[in-house]
Parts: C-alpha cells; sequence; structure tokens
C-alpha cells in the first residue's frame, strides 16, 4: 500500500457516511425548517412565479421533505428512500432556480450548494447509511460492516 493512499482512514467509511448523512442531512433539514420560519406562503409565491403548477402544494411537499427528510437523513433512517427523493429535488431546483444564476453566484448563492448536496445525495444512495444508522439497527439496510466493502455475496445456482 502506497503511504500517500492514506491507510490510517481505510477502516472509516462508516464513520464517514454518517458524518455526511448528518452535514447533508442538517443543511436540507435547516433549509426546510427556514422555509416555515419565512413563511410558507412567502416560498409558495416564490414557486409561483417559477411557473411551477400548484405552488402552494409544492412549497409544503417540498419543506416538508427538506425537513423530514433531512432529520431522517441525520439519523439514518430511510436512508436511501430519502436521499433519492432529496438528489431529484436537488436537480429541480438547480434546473429551476439556479440554472439562470450560474455556479457562483456575485453576492448570492449560485449552483454550488445545490450539487454540492446533489452529490452527497447521490452518494447515500448508493452507498447507504452506513452501520451507524436507524437503517442499520432495524434491519432495513442489511446488518454486514460497511468495512467489509458493503456488498452482500452472490449465492452460488
Amino acid at each position: 500500500m502506497h503511504p500517500l493512499s492514506l491507510p490510517f482512514l481505510h477502516g472509516l467509511r462508516d464513520e464517514a457516511l454518517l458524518v455526511l448523512r448528518v452535514v447533508a442531512g442538517g443543511i436540507i433539514g435547516y433549509h426546510g425548517w427556514l422555509h416555515i420560519a419565512g413563511g410558507l406562503d412567502g416560498f409558495g409565491g416564490f414557486i409561483a412565479t417559477l411557473g411551477v403548477p400548484a405552488p402552494t402544494l409544492v412549497a409544503y411537499l417540498v419543506t416538508g421533505l427538506e425537513l423530514a427528510g433531512g432529520i431522517l437523513l441525520a439519523v439514518g433512517g430511510l436512508t436511501r428512500v430519502v436521499a433519492v427523493l432529496l438528489a431529484l429535488e436537488m436537480i429541480g431546483t438547480t434546473l429551476l432556480v439556479k440554472v439562470d444564476v450560474g455556479l457562483v453566484a456575485q453576492g448570492g448563492t449560485g449552483a454550488e450548494i445545490d450539487l454540492a448536496l446533489l452529490a452527497a445525495f447521490v452518494g447515500l444512495a448508493i452507498l447507504g447509511p452506513g452501520l451507524l444508522s436507524v437503517d442499520r439497527a432495524v434491519g432495513i439496510e442489511a446488518r454486514q460492516s460497511a468495512r467489509a466493502g458493503g456488498r452482500q455475496p452472490v449465492p452460488a445456482r
């Protein structure tokens, strides 16, 4: 093993997934809370300016997904399902809101945050929650350690 591969980090996959879940879940959950704190009518009005049908309903659905989804991700509950839904939301927000702003906006937020969260959610959808999660504790995810590669053996035919 090459010393630049940082071998002391190789056994920390579950801990890395925990950090990824808590940070990404915390960010998106707080974002959902901000919609509530700022008033869902205002958020619905913003969504209406984008030409989205049923903007009030969409505002409630997005807010619920972000707030509940953020909490679920942080604890590792329904991780893969929530991560896929949030990844789809990030694609939508990037295309609807950020495409005109660009990657990094002057004096505001461009698409960089949406794309970073998209990457985190896609990673969690593919890799799963890791051992340190509700999904593993209740058996939604296999109990095999991610340290062992996270792959289930394929049964012989």
